[in-house]
């Protein structure tokens, strides 16, 4: 294999500092210092601000032109901070000025657009995409200030908005044409960012004007706001295809029509027949667009097509709203035959299902017709007369199941719904006029054997076996014997699982398969349904059922005789239900049950039975069970004993099974029987006792006998370790009770070291923590800086040994923790207290933990002291905190860190060119 190429050499701490990160952090850190401290200084000096915040952006302004091709990107740093103190010194103008209202409105949108056309320069200039996104934004605003002149409703507001949107896409398509894709791509998605909020206003807005009771809402404006919607999303699939854009094209134009309309006085009626016409226009010009095959216009074909759907259907709705039977049934039919002519002409699965949703909307509107009202049927035969003609078209169709799916898909989906509504309905209908549920029910089994018949499918066959039993139930109610469910189901049940287990020869196996598994659903819901069955043979009806599971598990299926087990629990306790004794008893006999049956099948099973060391353990908790039941009411020192004798059992079940496994049982039966034990003995301090216990079985880990013991105890220690130093605080000890979490974290540690596992140090560091805060609640030491200087401390360690490790994901994690619980304390306490001396102490962390992310050049100890600091530095700019004090230590730090942006690249630059000098000097 080729020699695997050395790793690049680590940067030095000179190189680092002058490195492009370190200068690009320094030069926007440096001016947005600058630029916080130039708000500040304007809102405290009131005659001074206007001349040193202009004079100021003339001097970065010049600067910056002067750096240009020296210094490229100081440069651009000096010339963002002029820009953006010449928009400070426009607002300082403002207020100099005096300007209101309309007046007021008219300079800022003057401003902004003056603003978007520079910043458009700059991004040429500099070719900057955040000039670029910034002239963008600016426009946005003018154009909102724009609309704001004339004080218009929202409506107005909204449509300047979106008008901006297009702007702002035109705007991103000079950018690709003149800068390139880099350039293009930011305000594209910027734009469509933009516009996204734009339209979720516009629904909103929309909303509440349609709730409104006296609406001063400008219509025409909203229909033309969806034009310009619908306009964008064309425009930017044109700019770049992507197919939400012509659903959200589409979807934008749906509603046009209606929203013109609202300016009119139209009736209901009429919106309805407008909604159907626009609609049925929406489907001829998708249908145009589909004939034309022009390749950017054919995938406007479905988004206009689902437009047409929504349409028609509103149409229909709104008649159904206004109660007019006849226009809702024309309306329906006018839309499903459309639909069904638009599917016929280009097969399409989903224009069909809408087509069926038409035209059964006209089927059921049409049963409220005053001439087919005088029949007074129950409206479930109209819904199984739909099933049956669905099922009818089903089964008419050629091919087997799977053919034809643009035609069955959709049929089948009706069928399916209509099926499930009826069958709800039925059943809670059915318990007043059981002779309707028998009917219903009967026919429901009758279409789905129909089915499973013509398609041989024994899936389909579910319906006829699942409905069946609830006919016989019905059925047996409309005739006077409810009585008699329980032995008649029980012998559908019998009947189905005998035939299906006399079929098993035969193949194929579905039909078998279906009636087998049929016959023990029914065993098993006929067990759960006589819990409502008060007479004592209603248990052993029902649990002779479980026969046929044992017959199943043995012949066929294996994996049921873990359903067995909760069955067989279930019809003992039927069975027992009527006895006095009722609890131990009962859990007794379960627990000598499941322990018989695992038996039986552990001896008699021939197929593997992974599950078997899982029933096992379930017994055995099933008699812990039963004793604890038995034991409620004794006394401390009866528990110890009974803790004790389990402890015992389960150490001679792992040792003879040869388990180990089990041997955690063993350890906690053993912290139990010393629990109890104390508590017997009236001692309240349970720390020392308990320490002792998990430092003597951690030591037992070190001996290797018996073999397989090691990896137990170990945890098993650990876990008591764990336990008792998380209880440590409930003792009230003092400080005495962070012995046993100190001890505990320091098993931790060991066991860290001893596996060469840096992940374990977490619940040791987390252990230690909580030692250390033990330590100070006892002390009443009450500053969060105390707190939150440790927890830093531990995860800054933390984040080295993950760093030193390899662990990039969790020394990213444990940085990032360390700096929020530092920061975020320090944080809170200047936000409520409003003291300088924490911004003074957040400033310097920040700035001392960023300086040290960047020696050693890790990402997680960079970005969140910058969120820090820049956070922190907004809350003075808009608190009480501003002051001379706060412009001198931010605009301060903010020209320290310019200057050094600027020493760093010139001193990089100097030393490329001696390094170039002295290349060829020997060592």
């Amino acid at each position: 294999p080729a020699p695997a190429s050395p790793p690049p050499p680590r940067p030095n701490l000179l190189q680092t500092l002058t490195s492009e990160a370190s200068v690009k952090i320094a030069l926007y850190l440096g001016a947005f210092f600058v630029i916080a401290a130039a708000l500040i200084l304007a809102a405290l000096v009131a005659i001074l601000r206007l001349p040193i915040l202009a004079g100021a952006a003339i001097s970065f302004g010049v600067t910056a032109l002067f750096l240009k091709k020296r210094l490229p990107q100081p440069s651009f740093i000096l010339w963002l901070v002029g820009s953006a103190l010449a928009l400070i010194s426009a607002g300082v103008l403002a207020d100099l000025i005096g300007a209101v209202n309309r007046a007021e409105t008219a300079y800022w949108s003057f401003i902004l657009l003056l603003a978007s056309v520079g910043w458009a320069f700059s991004a040429w200039f500099y070719r900057s995409r955040l000039f670029a996104l910034a002239a963008f934004g600016a426009f946005a605003l003018s154009s909102w200030f724009a609309a704001d002149i004339f004080n218009p409703e929202a409506d107005f507001y909204l449509f300047t908005l979106s008008a901006a949107g297009i702007a702002g896409l035109a705007w991103a398509w000079a950018l690709r044409r003149i800068l390139g894709d880099s350039f293009y791509k930011p305000v594209f998605f910027a734009v469509q960012t933009y516009q996204f909020f734009t339209v979720t206003a516009f629904i909103l807005t929309l909303t509440a004007a349609l709730f409104a009771k006296d609406s001063q809402a400008w219509w025409l404006f909203s229909a033309f706001s969806t034009l310009n919607f619908a306009l964008f999303y064309l425009l930017s699939d044109f700019l770049s295809p992507f197919a939400p854009f012509r659903f959200l094209s589409a979807a934008a134009l749906t509603p046009t029509l209606w929203l013109a309309l609202q300016e009119t006085s139209l009736p209901a009626t009429g919106f309805a027949l407008a909604w159907t016409g626009w609609g049925t226009l929406l489907a001829l010009s998708a249908e145009i667009l589909r004939r034309i095959k022009l390749p950017r216009l054919s995938g406007y074909v479905t988004p206009l097509t689902l437009g047409a759907v929504y349409a028609l259907f509103s149409g229909a709705i709104l008649a159904i709203v206004e109660k007019e039977t006849v226009l809702q049934v024309g309306l329906f039919a006018v839309a499903g035959s459309l639909l069904l002519a638009l599917h016929l002409v280009q097969r399409r699965w989903w224009v069909w299902l809408f087509s069926l949703a038409a035209l059964l909307g006209a089927y059921f509107s049409a049963w409220e017709l005053p001439a087919l009202q005088q029949w007074d049927w129950n409206g479930f035969y109209p819904m199984l007369a739909a099933c049956a003609a669905l099922s009818l078209f089903d089964w008419l169709l050629p091919g087997d199941g799977k053919a034809h799916p643009a035609w069955r898909s959709p049929l089948r989906f009706w069928l399916s719904a209509l099926g499930a509504v009826l069958s709800l309905g039925t059943l809670m209908e059915g318990v007043q006029d059981p002779t309707l549920g028998a009917h219903i029910l009967g026919g429901l089994a009758l279409l789905g054997g129909i089915s499973a018949l013509r398609f041989q499918s024994p899936r389909m066959g579910i319906l006829l076996t699942g409905y069946t039993p609830l006919t016989v139930l019905y059925g047996l109610r409309a005739n006077g014997q409810a009585d008699a469910w329980l032995p008649v189901l029980a012998g559908l049940a019998a009947t189905y699982y005998l035939t299906g287990f006399a079929l098993a020869r035969f193949k194929p196996q579905g039909w078998s398969l279906l009636l087998r598994r049929s016959g023990l659903s029914l065993v098993a819901v006929l067990l759960f349904a006589a819990l409502l069955e008060e007479r004592a043979w209603a248990g052993w009806i029902a649990g002779a059922g479980l026969l046929f599971f044992v017959m199943e598990a043995f012949g066929h299926s294996p994996w049921l005789e873990l359903a067995l087990y909760p069955l067989a629990w279930l019809a003992l306790g039927l069975i027992l239900r009527g006895s006095d004794a009722f609890g131990a008893q009962t859990l007794t006999g379960i627990s000598v049950l499941t322990l018989g049956t695992e038996t039986l099948f552990a001896k008699l099973s021939r197929s593997p039975r992974p599950w078997a060391a899982i029933l096992l353990f379930l017994s055995g908790l099933l008699t812990f069970g039963s004793v604890a039941l038995i034991l409620a009411t004794e006394e401390s020192l009866s528990r110890a004993l009974l803790f004790g004798l389990l402890a015992v059992g389960f150490w001679g079940v792992a040792h003879l099974r040869r388990a180990p496994k089990v041997g955690y049982l063993w350890f906690f039966f053993l912290a139990f029987t010393l629990f109890f034990g104390l508590d017997a003995a009236g001692q309240e301090k349970w720390l020392a006792p308990f320490t002792a216990l998990f430092l003597a079985v951690y030591a037992l880990a070190w001996l290797p006998y018996p073999s397989g013991w090691e990896k137990i105890r170990r945890f098993s220690g650990l876990a008591l370790a764990t336990l008792t130093a998380l209880s440590a605080p409930l003792e009230n000890s003092g400080l005495a009770g962070s012995v046993p979490v100190s001890m505990a974290a320091t098993l931790w540690a060991v066991e860290a070291f001893r596996r060469r596992n840096v992940w374990l140090g977490f619940p040791a560091n987390a252990l230690y923590l909580m030692a250390y805060f033990m330590i100070l609640l006892t002390l009443e030491v009450k500053e969060p800086q105390f707190y939150s200087v440790g927890a830093a401390v531990l995860g800054m360690l933390m984040h080295y040994l993950l760093l030193r490790t390899g662990s990039k994901a969790g020394a990213f994690f444990t940085g990032m923790a360390s700096q929020l619980v530092l920061l975020s304390t320090t944080y809170i306490q200047m936000a409520a207290n409003n003291d300088l001396a924490f911004f003074a102490a957040l400033f310097l962390q920040s700035l001392v933990v960023l300086v040290y992310g960047l020696v050693i050049r890790s990402r997680s100890l960079v970005f969140t002291p910058l969120l820090f600091v820049v956070l922190g530095v907004v809350t003075v700019v808009f608190s009480v905190l501003k002051g001379i004090a706060t412009v001198l230590l931010i605009g301060c730090t903010g020209v320290l860190f310019l200057l050094l942006g600027i020493v760093a690249i010139v001193l990089r630059e100097r030393l490329a060119n001696l390094r170039q000098k002295l290349s060829d000097w020997q060592a």
